[in-house]
Order: structure tokens, then sequence, then C-alpha cells
């Protein structure tokens, strides 16, 4: 007796095709998470647990905590993030080499002056950096004025923070930032927000703010929020 044939389903993508029933990637992250953690437990309860490489027990818990990072600031806020500051550093470098080309020798006085008379009202807002060290800004000093350097001050510490993504590393220096203007009502700290970090090959902490007001009031409380990210850290100082 000859059986009927099984029909062909739909094509992978196409209306009830197999991708519709695709899990999200915010299920998948949370898949991974659960996954990890029940054969930590597992592992926990078994009696061979000393026969497995250190490796793979630590490769275990650090996916368990990537993916409960990402479970708490997705990724899309990491992109936007990014995004806004790939704009200003183009704005600012654009803005930065206009400055820096030279007008003809008859227009100078005239430009000078035009300049001088438009000019608005010195701000109140002094940058650490000395102004009569040039009057043209290269885009190098543009970034570097958003700057803000940590040193641990504890190699052991320098470990601990070198296990860290940019992005896991701002997430915490950010929560420094909060808390130190929650707890010690410094309501400045509020505006502030650091957009990438990066740890240096020296070991110290390089955080990058909006513009160079933030970076400023970042250095003036810094006693208030840099032993936020351990007991020893301290802010450097540019000379």
């Amino acid at each position: 007796m000859l059986r009927a044939s099984r029909g062909v389903g739909p094509a992978p993508g196409a209306s009830g095709g197999p991708l519709k029933n695709l899990p999200s990637n915010r299920e998948r992250v949370l898949n991974v998470n659960h996954g990890a953690r029940d054969l930590l437990k597992e592992l926990g309860r078994s009696q061979n647990t000393a026969r497995l490489a250190p490796k793979v027990v630590s490769f275990l818990r650090q996916v368990e905590d990537l993916t409960k990072d990402l479970l708490s600031t997705p990724l899309t806020d990491w992109q936007q993030e990014l995004e806004a500051l790939r704009r200003d550093l183009k704005q600012e470098i654009t803005t930065a080499v206009k400055a820096a080309v030279e007008p003809p020798a008859r227009q100078t006085i005239r430009s000078f002056a035009e300049v001088a008379a438009r000019a608005p009202a010195p701000a109140h807002f002094q940058s650490s950096y000395s102004s009569s060290s040039s009057s043209l800004t290269r885009p190098a000093e543009v970034v570097r004025d958003r700057e803000v350097v940590v040193c641990l001050g504890d190699r052991s510490q320098v470990s601990v923070f070198r296990r860290l993504t940019s992005a896991e590393l701002t997430k915490r220096a950010n929560q420094a930032r909060a808390k130190a203007a929650r707890t010690t009502d410094t309501p400045a700290l509020v505006s502030v927000k650091i957009l990438v970090s990066r740890q240096l090959k020296s070991g110290d902490l390089r955080f990058t703010v909006c513009d160079a007001k933030e970076a400023e009031i970042m250095r003036i409380y810094r006693e208030k929020w840099a032993k936020g990210l351990c007991k020893t850290a301290f802010v450097r100082m540019p000379t």
C-alpha cells in the first residue's frame, strides 16, 4: 500500500513559515542566561565539579553576568550613545578644521574686527586648559577637553577593571556618578553623562563626557564620585 507523501511546508520567512516562530533577541539572551545559571547550579551540586577546568566555570559565570547586563541595558541604548558621540565628534572636528583655515591677509584685520565687535560677553565657565597656548583649537584638543582620567591607585584593581567591557565600565562609572550626586546632594553631577569609557595600557580609566564643561564638573567634584569606582581611585588633574 502506498502512503501519502508529506507536503512541503512553507518557505522560511513566508507567512506561517519557521522564521515567524523564532524567539526575539531578548528571549534568546534570557534563555542563555537561564541556561548558564542552571548549569552553574548543577555543577555546584555535582561531585565531579573539581575535575572541571576552572576556565569552564569562569566562562559560564561571565556568560551569566553578560546576559544579565544585556537584559538590564538593551543594545540599542549603547548604539544610541555611540552614535551620539560620533555625531558630536564629527561636528566638533569639522568646526575646528574650518577655524584653522587662515583667511587672506587683507581680510584678516577686518575679520578680527568683526569678530571682536560681534562677540558675545565672556562666559563664566573657564576650562582647565590654558587659553594662551594657542588661538586655534585642534581636533585632538577638542576631544581631550572632554576627557577625565582616573587612576585606580591599586594594581589589584587594575586587573579587576581590565575584565570589564567598555559598556560595562561606562555603566559602572555612571552609577558611581549618580550615587554621588544623590548621597552628597551635588546637583551638578546629575546633568553629567559619561558616554564612552576605556582602560588605558597604564591601567588608568579614561571617561569621555559631552563637552568640556561637563568634564570640568567631574574634576571639581572628583572627591565625591571617584571613590565610587574603588576606594583608592582618584582623578588625574591636567597639567
